[in-house]
């Protein structure tokens, strides 16, 4: 497979394990970069604060994280009543070399729910953080 080759050949091409994995990372790096970025992770002033700050941060990274799975799905449901209404079946069925289904309009969207994902992670980061690159 080349390099160059359409999101949407590459998303067909891909099984589901390396979808996840995308997926996984995706959502990982944008909970990461909006709870530092937002400087919500706690830190013990005191020993005797340890574990109440243990909860505060696993509560936190727990909301941050469901709310962008909760996002995630509704880009992954938007961009595949999207792929099955403007990518049209007989022109993906040319370009994969055989008949498509509703798997393969999924495939497109899981990987580009990932990637939009990414791209989000990357848009919240803190101006300070872009500024240096």
């Amino acid at each position: 497979m080349d390099y160059d080759e359409p999101l949407w050949v590459l998303a067909m091409a891909y099984g589901p394990v390396r979808l996840v994995l995308l997926a996984v990372m995706a959502i990982g790096a944008v909970s990461a970069t909006l709870i530092l970025g937002a400087d919500l992770w706690e830190r013990p002033r005191r020993r005797a604060q340890r574990e109440q700050v243990i909860l505060f941060n696993l509560a936190t990274t727990a909301t941050v994280a469901i709310g962008v799975v909760v996002f995630y799905l509704v880009l992954f449901i938007l961009s595949w009543v999207g792929a099955l209404l403007l990518i049209d079946e007989q022109v993906l069925a040319g370009i994969a070399g055989n008949p498509v289904n509703a798997l393969d309009y999924a495939k497109i969207s899981w990987l580009t729910a990932s990637l939009a994902t990414v791209g989000g992670a990357l848009g919240v980061l803190p101006r300070e953080v872009v500024n240096t690159f």
